[in-house]
């Protein structure tokens, strides 16, 4: 026999392989092709896995984020799921085989199909199988837990089975989410992706809706805080948002003052030079901040951020014993101000004030040189390096934000690197600005939303 025959040989026993499988074993074949795909475009992880039942009937419910999503969760759990699904999805010939093959159940619009398809599960679980929902109904629009719409209840309904919450963490950002405000049409994320899959502790069949969806958004809370050193460390991505703006206006404030993306770096490496000459001891991690929300607010704010100290926006509207109480329970040495903001407040403050138009003198040529330098022509990676935020770590402290003392003296809510980027992060899902949009900055930077948005976001 040649080669070439045992080569033919092989073929069609592959052929007859393929088509037995695909005729009676479609599942299995269909793992095997989707298996190595997954598995090079996702690094998946399970949290939790003894929580899921591993034989007996039961409910899993899970966050819907993009259009795989059962797919993936297909993959990551060691038991087959029958998805209750939108039928209008499974049209074609190739996903209604698909759907098939796993025993998906297609729910049409209109009620009797509803009813069918809810009662189709409700027999699956109580024959032992796992019946998947997504009780959202469709697909988030922001990366945030919808609401949960009716019928988990009629599926458990006159059973014992669990009701498993799930929560599928890292697909918001793919080509298959809604992310950016489209699907598919974008570039997708160079990087591979790591999933997590959060399974929480099975729940009593006659649970409400409303503790179920809590159970679900709290496994969301926990892998949000699993998963916070990928948050995007503030400081080095406002060098590259300045960076990009380049000559475009990023900040203006009601003094008629402007200011474009490449002055306000190049203003706050100066000014960080500057203070860490003459005001600012080695030691010194927690500095005060007197100032209005405006371009100065501004570039001190991101001038701590660069030089790694904990800012401490102080309320201005508060009396000067109140103040001097939050300085002295952080141990504040100096306070950053204006003296023509300082001029308006009737306040006498215990610690050294430094007004910032005093130092306008003691800004030096080689001062504003290397600030040049550092702001427009080196590398923001070299220049992370040179201001040490390469060793920024997410839990580091990079505010305080006081209360309003409305039941006694302000306490101090220390935030850390990740708290803030978190919210700015989430805000970014909820609202989609770009470039072209322009944001009105009302409230104070000692207010926490203030802080977060109106600053870094």
């Amino acid at each position: 026999m040649t080669g070439t025959q045992i080569l033919l040989g092989l073929l069609a026993g592959l052929a007859i392989a393929a088509l037995l499988l695909a005729t009676f074993q479609r599942r299995r074949l269909i793992r095997m092709i989707l298996r190595p795909c997954l598995e090079l475009l996702y690094r998946k992880e399970v949290v939790g896995l003894e929580h899921f039942p591993k034989q007996g009937g039961c409910v899993i419910v899970c966050n819907h984020v993009s259009w795989i999503d059962g797919i993936l969760i297909l993959w990551m759990l060691p038991r087959n799921v029958r998805f209750i699904v939108d039928a209008g999805n499974f049209k074609s010939r190739i996903f209604s085989w698909m759907a098939e093959a796993f025993g998906t159940i297609l729910m049409a619009t209109g009620p009797k199909s509803i009813a069918r398809a809810l009662k189709t599960g409700r027999e699956a679980v109580k024959a032992g199988e796992v019946v998947g929902l997504f009780p959202e109904g469709t697909i988030t629009r922001t990366g945030q837990l919808q609401a949960f719409k009716p019928g988990l209840g009629r599926i458990v309904k006159d059973s014992s089975a669990p009701i498993v919450p799930l929560w599928l963490d890292g697909m918001w950002g793919s080509i298959f989410s809604f992310s950016g405000g489209k699907f598919f049409l974008k570039w997708p994320r160079c990087r591979r992706l790591r999933l997590t899959l959060c399974i929480g502790e099975p729940l009593a069949s006659d649970t409400s809706q409303d503790q179920i969806r809590s159970r679900v958004q709290q496994l969301g809370a926990r892998s949000n805080i699993e998963h916070r050193q990928e948050l995007p460390k503030l400081a080095r991505h406002l060098i590259r948002v300045w960076r990009k703006a380049g000559s475009r206006i990023q900040a203006a404030d009601s003094t008629g003052v402007e200011a474009s993306g490449r002055q306000m770096l190049i203003r706050t490496l100066a000014l960080r030079r500057v203070l860490r000459r003459e005001v600012f001891s080695s030691d010194e991690r927690f500095v005060g901040v007197l100032l209005p929300p405006s371009v100065g607010g501004v570039v001190v704010n991101a001038m701590l951020a660069f030089d790694r100290r904990v800012s401490a926006n102080l309320n201005y509207t508060a009396p000067s014993h109140v103040i001097n109480h939050c300085t002295e329970e952080l141990g504040v040495r100096h306070v950053l101000t204006s003296e023509k903001f300082l001029s308006k407040l009737e306040l006498k403050l215990d610690t050294e004030v430094v007004l910032l138009e005093g130092l306008k003198d003691k800004v030096t040529g080689i001062d504003k040189l290397v600030a040049f330098f550092q702001g427009a022509l080196l590398p923001a990676v070299i220049l992370d390096r040179v201001l040490g935020l390469h060793r920024v770590d997410c839990d580091d402290l990079l505010t305080v934000i006081f209360t309003s003392g409305s039941t006694g003296m302000p306490k101090g809510v220390m935030l850390t690197q990740a708290n803030v980027s978190h919210n700015v992060e989430a805000i970014k899902q909820m609202v989609r600005l770009t470039s072209q949009d322009t944001v009105l900055g009302i409230l104070p930077f000692f207010h926490s939303f203030g802080y977060s948005v109106t600053l870094w976001g």
